[in-house]
């Protein structure tokens, strides 16, 4: 396993981390995690030297930290950094903050944060931030051994967060970084401003939720054409791996066959060629001309105030394009029962959560009009 090492960073990750937001499940209900799959995962992944754990308050539906308390924590402290975060989205006062705060550590049963961030922020939790004091309460608790390195992960544009970053000082920035969003939300002007001032990068999203593993049909026949030993999500693990300034890079791993393949993607030869950079750049074209709505199926934007099942009616219209399957797309729609995208009451509560920014009320129009006026009417079938 490879580990890197940055000015200011008194430890050193290794450079694959476990998100612990997307663990195997028992049913479709995410807080039914599956903890003997999980537990044996977080073994393997110990064995095989990932050290990062990154978890957070509302993953799992508020259960990823209870699940950290339960079996991360049955290993020795020293063999594993623990990083949490603070849900800026669900606090209004700094008496709150210091609550979550506290229930945090006592549901991950630890002393300390070897990584504390301020999660998700966009202008508006910024503004919040500000007005509480948040940075400075954060900052006495470092210089107290609390936490051990601050930073904030962020779902915004690259010149917000240039200002923010140079409000304060921080240990490092999480952000959502991968070959698609290098253009689509140019992450590259973020990484690059970052990297120049010298402040280590941590990657969320670099398969983009999954979706740059099951990529559209004519984007990975391209890929297999290129390389038919490896997968799509390998590609997509060694572009970022490949860019220096990266800390670690957190990927969301469901199954041991993702573990594995991300492992064996990481100690093996993962730098790009130029000629890989030009293979990715078809790929991401071609990933546009798909059509897909660009949910990573984070689930933030959940639930919703009208009862739509939000993601999966993405998820089934994305699936769609790629298969042109009208039965698969009749029988999963009615599957959603009333939360058929059609419940919409265009409220908006959901899109200053969405990480992506996706106009969800106007994007839910798609599945809905597919599945009552595109295909064969879904009676007959």
């Amino acid at each position: 396993m490879e580990y890197r090492s940055f000015p200011g960073i008194k430890t050193n990750p290794s450079l694959l981390g476990f998100g612990l937001m997307r663990l195997p499940l028992n049913s479709e209900d995410s807080a039914d995690i599956n903890y003997e799959q999980s537990f044996e995962m977080i073994k393997y992944a110990l064995e095989q030297g990932i050290n990062y754990y990154d978890t957070a308050y509302m993953y799992h539906s508020d259960q990823s930290e209870i699940f950290v308390g339960k079996m991360l924590t049955q290993f020795p402290r020293e063999d594993y950094l623990l990083a949490d975060k603070l849900p800026m989205f669900r606090i209004e006062t700094l008496n709150q903050a210091k609550e979550i705060l506290a229930e945090q550590l006592q549901k991950c049963r630890v002393d300390y944060f070897d990584y504390y961030l301020l999660h998700s922020l966009d202008r508006f939790t910024i503004d919040k931030a500000e007005k509480l004091g948040i940075y400075d309460w954060l900052l006495r608790l470092k210089e107290q051994g609390i936490i051990r390195h601050l930073g904030y992960s962020f779902h915004d544009t690259p010149d917000i967060l240039e200002a923010y970053t140079l409000k304060h000082d921080w240990d490092f920035v999480q952000i959502q970084l991968n070959y698609l969003d290098w253009e689509l939300q140019n992450a590259k002007r973020s990484y690059q401003f970052l990297v120049e001032r010298g402040i280590p990068v941590i990657v969320m999203e670099p398969v983009r939720g999954g979706a740059l593993a099951n990529l559209p049909e004519a984007a990975k026949a391209r890929l297999q054409e290129a390389d038919g030993t490896v997968s799509a999500a390998s590609w997509a693990i060694r572009y970022v791996a490949s860019l220096p300034g990266v800390l670690t890079i957190l990927s969301g791993m469901s199954n041991m066959e993702q573990l594995q393949d991300n492992l064996t993607t990481i100690k093996s030869d993962y730098q790009l060629t130029q000629g890989d950079y030009e293979l990715l750049d078809e790929v991401r074209q071609l990933y546009l001309a798909s059509g897909r709505i660009p949910c990573t199926e984070c689930h933030y934007c959940m639930p919703c105030p009208a009862g739509v099942n939000i993601p999966e009616s993405f998820a089934i219209y994305n699936r769609y394009l790629d298969t042109d399957d009208t039965a698969a797309l009749c029988a999963e729609y009615a599957a959603l029962g009333s939360g058929q995208p059609n419940a919409c009451t265009k409220c908006k509560a959901c899109e200053p959560k969405c990480p992506q920014k996706i106009d969800i009320p106007k994007e839910l129009e798609k599945p809905q009009h597919y599945y009552e006026f595109t295909t064969a009417p879904c009676d007959r079938i």
